[in-house]
């Protein structure tokens, strides 16, 4: 999207790197009834134009569904019978969607993507662990759905595995122990820099190392009433 939404209770910020001059990767937002927003980060399996053109499809597909707010298990069976009829066996996506409401309360479903961290505002750090098959894989998929619920200064970083798995030239992982570490230094400042702070820290540590896959980041900072 041009810009991401903006409100009162919650501040967001977002990226995505692709290795080369289109990506399989995506992250979009949907308002939704009650001042509620969901957020979206999708990686399409591949690389390149293929995967470029599959992920402009789902993208594009799922907005409208999900627009509709018919509910989290349903919007994922419409939207995994939609990718099946329109890729090939070899391809599929994994994608993670959260619903976030003005009280903190945090819906989701996640299909074999990364799990998102929850950096708390006390210092801990959560993975939202629920997951299901990737989309289009299966036909007929039951997809579950999972909740937390979010405080004041708590911050959801929702991302692609290609964030994690960034390696420099000792074919050493970036890894979600790295990632949570500057998330939490982070903690009490603006999304933006929370995403601007993980983007460096990551190109520090890749240095002159070949990307290996495309780089998304969703950074979700709950302000509260």
């Amino acid at each position: 999207p041009k810009e991401l939404p903006q409100s009162p209770y919650f501040d967001v910020h977002a990226f995505t790197v692709p290795t080369s001059n289109v990506g399989g990767d995506y992250y979009d937002a949907v308002a939704l009834p009650q001042d509620r927003f969901g957020f979206v980060v999708a990686d399409v399996s591949g690389k390149g134009l293929p995967a470029a053109i599959l992920s402009a499809n789902l993208q594009g597909a799922f907005a409208a569904v999900a627009a509709t707010d018919m509910g989290l298990t349903e919007t994922f069976g419409r939207v995994n019978d939609f990718l099946r009829q329109r890729s090939g066996a070899a391809m599929y996506a994994t994608m993670f969607y959260g619903i976030v409401s003005p009280d903190g309360d945090f819906n989701y479903v996640n299909d074999g993507h990364a799990y998102p961290l929850v950096a708390r505002s006390n210092g801990s750090v959560e993975q939202l662990e629920t997951s299901n098959f990737p989309l289009g894989l299966f036909p007929d998929v039951n997809f579950e759905a999972g909740s937390t619920h979010l405080e004041a200064g708590d911050i959801v970083l929702v991302f692609s595995d290609g964030l994690t798995e960034a390696q420099n030239f000792r074919n050493e992982l970036f890894g979600e122990s790295r990632l949570s570490s500057v998330a939490c230094e982070c903690a009490n400042l603006p999304a933006a820099m929370v995403s601007e702070g993980i983007l460096k820290s990551v190109k520090a540590f890749v240095g002159n190392a070949p990307p290996s896959d495309d780089l998304t980041l969703v950074v979700l900072r709950f302000v509260g009433a």
